[in-house]
């Protein structure tokens, strides 16, 4: 509400009502010095008015280019009236990408895809041209208490044969849900990309469009490496055709932008070969958890439709604590968080590599509650700028999303913590690194990329 002695404006979204005192108000205060501020307010009224997005470009917030992360008054940000799915921009479904998130009916998935949703929608009311729709694929087979809040379909959990031959190991469930909402819901969406996230990704501003119809983007993992000796005696076993192993990149099925046409064909391979690395004693001895990750990365390689190479991209993504910056290795904005390690300091703002710090925060020690409505923030000497962040964005969400405190954690006495407590060492197999991606240029120094991404729209619908 702005109010002055002569009139009065009331802004309601979109819509300006205004009250006149007196008929001849902006005459009179033609005619007046006092009265100045009245006509600055007519001049405002009448831009917005005539504008569209007048109103928006005068009291906009926030950084203007689709970045919550230099938002300051981010209790501004987080209060902001949902209109994020109306009066958007028409962009064409072939400049779009679709954003999906498989999940499972845990409340350790639950409370990250609330806040993974939470903070999309506040990136989509900056209405960047590039980003779409979202689907959460649940994978339950059964729907939970959030359908009505995130938009979903629910695909079927893996049967009882399958179910055996993961025997624990959870990776396995991906590729049978993104299988199944390819072939089911794939179809019906009306943009020809696709973002596939996971739930402890964090958006902190929309990427563009990186993949071509020809050319997937996706993030350079350290640990994903094709080319080493003991990596590639596995590979050639899934690899009939002989393709060479510069086409295998050092990728996983997360963060990637892929166009509808590549996902197709890939995902029924990734889901074979990811059940055959399970069942291979030796594939998996080596790989362990990464090894769906290397059967995607051998599927986008063997099928016959898939990419020749990647756009790989090091600021798809952040990964704290061992990226201190919202940057990625090239410099370039990270586009999401992603809080899959320990976080953890000591009482300075140190960090603590491999042993628990006196200030903590780990995903896993939320498996069966929400984290703290208000979880202490990082000490004030900590200058990793990414966990600043994602806590402060995952404490935006908690006070904002309905029933949280409901499954929270109340106090910080009370949380069960997966790896330990303070002053405990933690098992992970390289407590050295300093970075989190690869070097890109090792896997297109020899790849016309130009000839890959000639593809039109009429290939495409062909």
């Amino acid at each position: 509400v702005i109010f002055c002695p002569k009139l009065l404006l009331v802004l309601f979204k979109d819509k300006i009502f205004i009250m006149v005192k007196k008929r001849q108000t902006v005459r009179l205060a033609l005619c007046s010095r006092r009265n100045l501020s009245v006509v600055v307010l007519g001049v405002v009224t009448l831009f917005a008015l005539r504008h569209d997005g007048g109103l928006e470009k005068l009291f906009s917030f926030g950084s203007s280019k689709n970045d919550i992360s230099s938002v300051k008054d981010t209790r501004q940000l987080a209060a902001t009236a949902d209109y994020v799915n109306k009066d958007l921009p028409e962009v064409s479904p072939k400049k779009q990408y679709h954003v999906i998130l498989p999940c499972d009916g845990r409340i350790y998935h639950e409370w990250q895809a609330r806040v993974f949703y939470f903070w999309y929608l506040r990136i989509k009311g900056k209405k960047p041209k590039n980003m779409g729709g979202f689907t959460r694929i649940l994978h339950s087979g059964e729907p939970d208490d959030w359908m009505h809040e995130i938009p979903t379909v629910i695909v079927k959990p893996l049967p009882a044969d399958l179910e055996k031959i993961a025997d624990g190991y959870v990776m396995l469930n991906r590729p049978y849900a993104i299988l199944q909402w390819v072939k089911e819901y794939m179809p019906s969406i009306k943009e020809h990309f696709v973002l596939l996230a996971e739930p402890d990704h964090l958006l902190i501003r929309a990427p563009p469009l990186w993949a071509t119809y020809n050319r997937p983007s996706a993030y350079p993992f350290f640990y994903i490496k094709p080319s080493e000796e003991k990596n590639a005696k596995i590979i050639q076993k899934y690899n009939p055709k002989d393709v060479p192993l510069k086409q295998f990149f050092p990728v996983g099925p997360s963060p990637l932008m892929i166009s509808k046409k590549q996902l197709g064909p890939i995902s029924s391979k990734w889901f074979n070969i990811s059940f055959a690395l399970k069942q291979d004693k030796e594939a998996f001895e080596l790989w362990g958890w990464t090894s769906e990750m290397y059967a995607f990365s051998i599927a986008a390689a063997v099928t016959p439709e898939g990419p020749k190479a990647f756009n790989l991209r090091p600021e798809f993504m952040a990964q704290p604590p061992w990226d201190k910056e919202l940057n990625g290795k090239n410099g370039r904005r990270a586009a999401l968080i992603h809080y899959t390690y320990s976080n953890d300091f000591d009482p300075e703002g140190t960090f603590t590599p491999a042993v628990i710090g006196k200030w903590h925060f780990d995903k896993r020690d939320y498996i069966d509650h929400y984290p703290l409505n208000r979880t202490k923030r990082p000490p004030p000497g900590c200058d990793n700028s990414a966990t600043r962040l994602f806590i402060k964005c995952i404490n935006i969400a908690a006070r904002s999303l309905e029933g949280w405190q409901d499954r929270a954690y109340k106090s910080t006495s009370e949380i069960v913590r997966y790896f330990g407590y303070e002053g405990d060492v933690l098992d992970i197999d390289d407590p050295e690194m300093k970075t989190s991606s690869t070097d890109v240029d090792d896997y297109t120094d020899d790849v016309d990329l130009e000839e890959i991404d000639e593809a039109t729209e009429e290939d495409y619908d062909e």
